[in-house]
């Protein structure tokens, strides 16, 4: 089963991105997700698609590999939304009871 997701686990490869240093890549990932954030509008986000797969390409993993790790975060956002819509349906339950006349 843990073999079966890919999220987090390094996949050795001989790369640039792979040869770069630790302290690099932090920085760079730091700078990524600043980028990610201040995204307004949707050609800043087409650009942040693009680098993301510039540099999904230049890492040498497969692309089999990322979209192995997606299973994992699938599953926990249909896990966030049951929860959620749970959550609503029990909100609106308590509303609506305490709105009778």
């Amino acid at each position: 089963m843990v073999r079966d997701v890919a999220f987090g686990q390094y996949f050795p490869a001989k790369s640039l991105i792979h040869r770069l240093d630790p302290r690099a890549k932090i920085i760079m990932l730091v700078a990524f997700l600043v980028l990610v954030f201040c995204t307004f509008n949707y050609a800043a986000l087409a650009l942040v698609a693009a680098s993301t797969a510039a540099i999904v390409a230049m890492s040498g993993v497969p692309a089999k590999f990322y979209f192995k790790s997606l299973k994992i975060i699938i599953f926990m956002q249909y896990c966030y939304y049951y929860v959620l819509l749970l959550l609503i349906y029990y909100v609106l339950k308590l509303l609506i009871e305490n709105i009778q006349i």
